[in-house]
C-alpha cells in the first residue's frame, strides 16, 4: 500500500528503490507463507527459502533507502524527509553488518536482539516516508478545501 501510494503521490521512487520496495514487500509475504524450522532441527527445504527471501527482505529496505536519499534531497516537496531517511538507511546498513556478523562467525549469539534492532530501523524508514506521504496529502486536501470557489 505505501508503494502504491508514493507511487500516486508522484514521489521520487521510480526505478531501482521502486523494485527494491516491491522484492522487500514480496520476499515479506513468501516469508509469512513459508514456515521456518527451529534452531537445532535439520533444515528443511521450506526453512532454506525462508531463510533466503528473508536475507532478501533485510538486504532490500536499507539499499532502496540510501538509493532515495539523493532523489528526496533533489525533491523540493520530499527535501523534509531527505536526511532522516539517510540516517534509517546508515541504521539499517550498520544493521546488516551486526546481523552478518552474528549469523556468521558470531555462533548466533544475540541474532534475535539485532534482528530486531534491524526491523526497528527498517519500520523506522517507512514511517518517514508514510509521515511526509500522510503530511503533502493533508496540505494538498486542506488548500484544495479552502481555495476560494468562483
Amino acid at each position: 500500500m505505501l508503494l502504491a501510494a508514493l507511487r500516486a503521490a508522484g514521489a521520487p521512487i521510480r526505478g531501482l528503490p521502486e523494485r527494491l520496495l516491491m522484492v522487500w514487500s514480496g520476499a515479506l509475504i513468501v516469508a509469512a507463507i513459508i514456515p521456518t524450522t527451529p534452531i537445532g532441527m535439520d533444515m528443511t527445504l521450506t526453512a532454506e527459502i525462508h531463510r533466503w527471501v528473508s536475507v532478501a527482505a533485510f538486504v532490500s529496505l536499507p539499499a532502496a533507502g540510501a538509493l532515495l536519499v539523493p532523489r528526496l534531497a533533489a525533491d523540493e516537496r520530499w527535501k523534509a524527509v531527505s536526511r532522516p531517511v539517510e540516517w534509517v538507511a546508515l541504521a539499517g546498513g550498520l544493521g546488516l553488518l551486526a546481523i552478518t556478523y552474528v549469523a556468521l562467525p558470531g555462533d548466533r549469539v544475540m541474532i534475535g536482539l539485532v534482528e530486531r534492532g534491524l526491523l526497528a530501523a527498517e519500520v523506522a524508514l517507512l514511517a518517514v516516508l508514510a509521515a511526509r506521504l500522510v503530511r503533502l496529502q493533508w496540505v494538498r486536501a486542506t488548500t484544495a478545501t479552502l481555495a476560494p470557489i468562483s
